[in-house]
């Protein structure tokens, strides 16, 4: 697990502020958008993609993990601890974010480079928070989007009977608590490649 300290100083040359246009797409609680990451950083995760080898993404049922692409088709690349820069990047993206939410946090779980080639079925209605002791201490999910070219793929929020779609722009940030449902809508065309990444803390009460 990688540290978060909450008095680390930000570090303005890894995010910009802008896309107001994508901040009032969101649902308006326990999301939060309108940050970035540079343009150089995106390039940087997508050539991780040439380094490490990607697992098929499951989904869990009775207790365990399976594969299941009608529910969940996507490949995913793990990025382990010793790619320093990533963390780094995402250290100071979880700082800034986290001033809208007031989270105690204590760190992240690996990152993950998550690439959907069309067609894919995308992944289907979910929450990140969950039962066991890694996914019991999620407390906010990070969505960066490290490219634009293709279609459908439209990362969905529901809250109580309200859905909202959002699509962001290349380096986009999208955070949101890991108790709010979510899905990623069908991907028809291209390929999209997103970086994702969970900060943990106390679990909720």
């Amino acid at each position: 697990m990688c540290a978060i300290v909450k008095n680390d100083s930000l570090n303005t040359t890894i995010i910009q502020e802008q896309n107001k246009k994508l901040n009032k797409s969101l649902p308006k609680h326990g999301i939060c958008g309108g940050i970035s990451i540079l343009k150089e950083h995106v390039d940087y995760f997508l050539s991780l993609e040439n380094k490490i080898t990607p697992v098929k993404g499951k989904v869990a049922k009775a207790g365990k993990e399976e594969k299941d692409s009608d529910y969940r088709d996507v490949n995913i690349y793990f990025i382990e601890d010793d790619e320093k820069k990533a963390y780094e990047v995402l250290k100071t993206v979880a700082i800034k974010i986290n001033q809208y939410f007031k989270y105690k946090l204590e760190g992240t779980e690996k990152m993950q480079i998550m690439h959907y080639t069309a067609p894919s079925n995308g992944y289907d209605w979910h929450i990140d928070l969950g039962p066991t002791e890694t996914t019991g201490k999620r407390k906010i999910g990070i969505s960066i989007l490290l490219n634009e070219d293709y279609e459908g793929g439209e990362l969905v929020f529901r809250i109580g009977d309200k859905e909202k779609n959002t699509k962001p722009n290349t380096g986009d940030v999208v955070a949101f608590s890991s108790f709010i449902p979510h899905k990623v809508n069908a991907i028809t065309k291209g390929n999209r490649h997103v970086l994702v990444a969970w900060l943990v803390g106390p679990r909720f009460r």
